[in-house]
């Protein structure tokens, strides 16, 4: 199970991001409803900020979206803007 998000003027090929994603639950044998995955292009703000760039896209496995939403209130995992 999978998450995906991006700018209303991205192109994605399902098919080929489908398969992609089969073949990195394939290799590492795991279950992404178990398993963390972020899938996507990452910046660095500084130090140990980052944050997802949503031009480009990005995926997250049912386990990464589950933790997300355990944390997006807890203020030490995410900086007030």
């Amino acid at each position: 199970d999978w998450f995906f998000i991006g700018g209303d003027d991205l192109f994605v090929m399902p098919h080929n991001l489908k398969t992609y994603l089969a073949s990195l639950v394939y290799k590492d044998g795991t279950d992404p409803v178990t398993k963390e995955y972020f899938v996507g292009r990452r910046f660095n703000a500084g130090g140990n900020d980052y944050f997802n760039s949503g031009g480009a896209g990005y995926t997250l496995s049912r386990a990464t979206l589950r933790r997300f939403l355990e944390n997006m209130d807890d203020a030490t995992h995410f900086a007030a803007h």
